[in-house]
C-alpha cells in the first residue's frame, strides 16, 4: 500500500531519505518493504483501539445523514475526481502536491461505491461518523509516533513541501497533521 505513495511521491518530492546506506537494490526493496508493511496494521489497530471506547464513538454515531454517498453515480464522481487529480499532479506538482494524498483515496473510494462494496463512508448515509471521524484521529495518532521515532532515527525522512514548510512538528510541517 505504502508504496503507492512513494511512486506517487518520485512527481512532487515532497519527502527523501536521508541516512541510508548503499545496499544491494533487493537488500532495500525488502527492508523499506517491510518498515512500509506496518503502515495499515497500525492505523486499523488504532482505529480499532479506538472503537472499544464508546464514549468516543457516541458522539458521531447520530449526526447529519449523508445517503448521497453511497449511490454509482457518486462512485464515479469520486473515481473520476481521483484519476483527473493524478493526471494534474503530473502537470502541476509543485501546485497540486496534496493531492497525492486524496487522489488514490478517491479512486478505491469510488470503485467500491460504484460495486455497491460497504466502505468507511457507508455509515454516513445512517448519519454514522464514527468510522470516518476515529480513522482521522487512529491516522493521527499513529503519524504522531511516527514523527516522534523519525525526528532522532539515523535513518529518517526529511520534508521539501511547498508553500507549509514554515511551521513545523518534528520534520513534518504542521498542516502534515491535518491529513
Amino acid at each position: 500500500f505504502w508504496w503507492m505513495f512513494e511512486y506517487l511521491n518520485q512527481f512532487v518530492q515532497n519527502w527523501y531519505y536521508v541516512g541510508m546506506t548503499e545496499a544491494h537494490p533487493l537488500l532495500t526493496f525488502s527492508w523499506t518493504t517491510i518498515a512500509f508493511s506496518c503502515v495499515l496494521p497500525a492505523v486499523l489497530s488504532t482505529y480499532a483501539y479506538l472503537s472499544s471506547f464508546t464514549q468516543m464513538k457516541a458522539p458521531f454515531e447520530r449526526w447529519h445523514p449523508i445517503s448521497i454517498i453511497y449511490s454509482p453515480p457518486t462512485g464515479w464522481l469520486m473515481a473520476g475526481l481521483g484519476c483527473f487529480g493524478l493526471l494534474m499532479i503530473g502537470i502541476w506538482s509543485r501546485l497540486l502536491f496534496s493531492i497525492l494524498w486524496v487522489s488514490p483515496v478517491l479512486i478505491m473510494l469510488g470503485i467500491n461505491v460504484i460495486r455497491r462494496v460497504p466502505t468507511i463512508l457507508t455509515p454516513l448515509g445512517k448519519g454514522n461518523w464514527s468510522p470516518v471521524v476515529l480513522s482521522a484521529l487512529a491516522a493521527l495518532v499513529c503519524g504522531g509516533f511516527w514523527e516522534m521515532w523519525n525526528a532522532y532515527s539515523l535513518v529518517h525522512w526529511k520534508y521539501s513541501i511547498p508553500y507549509v514548510h514554515a511551521v513545523t512538528i518534528g520534520e513534518m510541517p504542521i498542516l502534515g497533521y491535518a491529513g
